[in-house]
């Protein structure tokens, strides 16, 4: 199965619904059913009160069913997490039965149907989020994130500028990320023949300004993706590649902080995926 370049991961790494419970899943959506999404509450008060009426459902559930919910919803993450995608969609598809409005484990469901590259499932579960949560950063990012590996590039950055804007301003790892992603979003914008010179213009210029933006003594490895991803985008394949390898350097005893910046650069193309890629891997050209 083709591996998916997507920070999947920071899917289920956000804070829980029921704060009585211990699990770390962020989720989305009411509705045992994969049909169209629910129009979400107009306003704050709406959010609010089915936000609210969620957490009572189950907080009325025999203790025993709580209990063996919640370790059922771990095992599933966890098979998502190894990859195993197929067997967490099945294990979601079991909580859904039990409890189907708990959106940490909807918003589960949508991380798989992203893995498939089903973005139109992945997009109805996200959506249903809102009807519960409302437009909440985790949200955000997750209908961002499909529309940029669906390449909707302009839904895309406007998505990730309003994810953005609803980042705690100390979460400096996520904004950071987000900020790469809406300079990837720049970067191929600069490049589409549907756009006038002058758009495509202003979209390469702002991609520039952005890869500028931070230098070494930010904490994040966003200094040295951004200078690839610039040089790879202007064709400097070869000094595109130094800083990739300067940053892989720089955080190599942090693996697990670079997965998400190496999954992005993936789905982009400028790294080659080991599942298969059908676009141009610049980092492979070099060696071939």
């Amino acid at each position: 199965m083709k591996k998916i370049a997507i920070t999947t991961a920071l899917l289920l790494s956000y804070p829980l619904l029921f704060a009585q419970d211990t699990t770390s899943v962020e989720g989305i959506g009411s509705s045992p059913e994969l049909g169209k999404a629910a129009d979400a509450p107009s306003d704050k008060a709406q959010v609010d009160s089915r936000y609210q009426e969620v957490i009572d459902a189950f907080s009325n559930l025999p203790e025993e069913t709580r209990v063996e919910f919640l370790k059922k919803r771990n095992e599933a993450s966890v098979l998502f997490q190894n990859k195993r995608i197929f067997e967490a969609l099945e294990a979601s598809r079991e909580l859904i039965e039990i409890f189907p409005d708990d959106p940490q484990t909807i918003n589960l469901r949508g991380a798989c149907y992203v893995e498939l590259r089903d973005f139109g499932k992945a997009t109805e579960q996200f959506e249903l989020s809102k009807a519960i949560t409302g437009p909440s950063f985790n949200v955000m990012f997750n209908i961002a994130e499909v529309a940029f590996v669906a390449e909707k590039w302009k839904e895309s950055l406007q998505g990730f500028k309003d994810t953005l804007e609803l980042a705690p301003e100390n979460a400096t790892q996520m904004r950071r990320l987000v900020e790469f992603k809406i300079m990837l979003c720049e970067i191929a914008l600069g490049k589409d023949s549907s756009l006038s010179e002058e758009e495509r213009k202003q979209h390469t210029a702002t991609a520039k300004e952005m890869s500028q933006r931070y230098d070494y003594t930010d904490d994040s490895p966003y200094y040295y993706y951004a200078n690839a991803a610039i040089n790879y985008a202007e064709d400097n394949d070869t000094e595109g590649l130094n800083w990739l390898n300067k940053g892989r350097r720089v955080y190599s005893a942090n693996a697990q902080q670079l997965a998400s910046w190496e999954d992005t650069m993936t789905e982009y193309g400028y790294i080659k995926s080991y599942y298969g890629n059908d676009k141009a891997h610049k980092e492979d050209e070099l060696s071939e």
